[in-house]
């Protein structure tokens, strides 16, 4: 009997909903969208309603709430990554006979501005010293082998990888894989000039013409990838700026850590009679000894899973998306692309949530992942009861992405936005009238500014929580 009511009142429900794809299709024609390139779905238990939810679009970075989310059940929200100090050879009257090692883990935390850790080579040195060397007949050399060393996604667009947020996620990470630069700028039309960068990377060349503009927006784009010690840089800033900060993609955070690490430690006083080096370009060389046994004297770890988790949601970073994509490769298969791939899949279809999903990396940059609303919508009723997982969600009008949009919502939706050329996306929880708190995944691709996509979206999301 419980039953019949159930599904009776289910039904009503649905009735009611299909009334109102009516308003949906009213709201998309208004605002010069095409129903084919909309999709909607709404869930909670049995109640559910749907307009194209079976059909696969490109979801950009609601794509990290499938890769947070599953970090989250594989790891656990205490888990942290760690990050292992160690020297190899002898130590004897003061003076090293090997090397200073630094053996990454994995961890997307070292140096990061978003926990405040900026300053870590202050307590890095301090190990160093507390063993008592004050020479090194050798160097500072930094093995990020836990990942594959292949760390930025083939299906990223050359165009981004240069940028700052197509920073890739090594086996050893620092200052969120990235390095700023300082702009002076004048009239409009005329050329910026660098004032300054920051972390020091005198081993980068940098080149190319940025000009003034008198747009407010950062039109300034970096071209160069992985182990390319060189950055292009072209387009616009502002004028008559005294101070523009431009970021950019560091070209082997490896590399980069173990020259500054030990351009520190010689500051400190210890010195090294070789250069600094990563276990990469050491092997490729022959000089990394496959038997050359080191010994820890100190380890770090880093933020927990649940941070992490947090920042990847709520300020949209790739670099931790992809860290947790091939962290859940490493525990699952092998630690590369190929592999993250194929297990995020199959977990999906485990889940009985896989629906065509095509799935190239963990931030959702890759512009031809694709994914259907009713796989979002399935894998967040999963995650409905992780609390850290809820919690990492921007709040509309409050935090996030959306802190200053949706005021029809206002406390009412948590969501992960999405967007890039041609693509809007949003993807959580909604708090409906009815007091249900359905999963929910509204997208639009196609030829359309952001602004009106942004504008019918919002229009649609609070058709949805009046009446679901």
């Amino acid at each position: 009997m419980k039953h019949l009511l159930s599904l009776f009142f289910t039904l009503l429900l649905l009735q009611g909903i299909s009334q109102d794809v009516e308003k949906i299709s009213k709201i998309l024609k208004k605002n010069g969208i095409s129903e084919k390139d909309f999709g909607l779905s709404v869930r909670s238990g049995e109640a559910n309603f749907g307009i194209n939810e079976r059909k696969s679009f490109a979801p950009a970075s609601n794509l990290k709430l499938i890769t947070t989310g599953l970090a989250l059940q594989e790891f656990g929200a205490n888990h942290r990554f760690k990050t292992s100090l160690q020297y190899s050879g002898s130590i004897r009257d003061s003076v090293l006979y090997g090397n200073i090692i630094v053996i990454g883990g994995g961890d997307p935390t070292t140096g990061s501005k978003y926990f405040d850790n900026r300053g870590f080579l202050k307590t890095w040195i301090q190990e160093v010293q507390k063993i008592g060397v004050k020479r090194v007949e050798g160097a500072v050399l930094c093995d990020a082998s836990y990942f594959d060393y292949n760390y930025v996604p083939d299906s990223w667009e050359e165009n981004d990888v240069g940028n700052y947020f197509g920073a890739g996620s090594a086996g050893l990470n620092v200052y969120d894989n990235l390095f700023e630069i300082y702009f002076k700028t004048g009239k409009e039309g005329s050329p910026a000039d660098i004032d300054s960068f920051w972390p020091k990377i005198d081993y980068i060349k940098i080149f190319g013409e940025v000009l003034a503009a008198k747009s407010n927006s950062d039109n300034c784009y970096i071209y160069g990838g992985p182990y390319v010690y060189q950055r292009k840089l072209t387009g616009s800033i502002p004028e008559d700026r005294s101070s523009f900060l431009v970021k950019g993609s560091l070209p082997d955070p490896a590399f980069h850590l173990a020259t500054e690490f030990q351009r520190e430690l010689a500051l400190a006083g210890i010195r090294f009679t070789q250069a600094a080096q990563t276990k990469r370009v050491a092997e490729l060389s022959g000089l990394w000894g496959e038997k050359a046994e080191s010994r820890e004297f100190k380890s770090f770890e880093g933020a927990a899973l649940s941070e992490i988790v947090r920042w990847t949601n709520m300020k949209s970073v790739n670099l931790f998306a992809e860290n947790l994509f091939l962290h859940l490769a490493k525990k699952n298969a092998t630690p590369d692309y190929p592999a993250a791939r194929k297990w995020m899949q199959n977990k999906l279809t485990e889940f009985e949530v896989q629906d065509t999903a095509i799935i190239l990396d963990g931030s959702g940059l890759s512009r031809g992942n694709r994914m259907t609303p009713f796989t979002m919508t399935s894998f967040l009723e999963l995650m409905n009861a992780e609390e850290s997982f809820k919690k990492s969600l921007p709040l509309a009008g409050v935090s996030g992405s959306i802190q200053n949009s949706f005021s029809s919502l206002n406390g009412l939706m948590w969501a992960k936005s999405g967007s890039y050329t041609g693509v809007r996306a949003y993807s959580g929880y909604l708090k409906c009238e009815s007091a249900k708190e359905p999963s929910f995944m509204i997208v639009i691709n196609g030829d359309y500014s952001h602004g009106t996509m942004k504008t019918a979206i919002e229009q649609i999301l609070s058709e949805v929580q009046k009446e679901f």
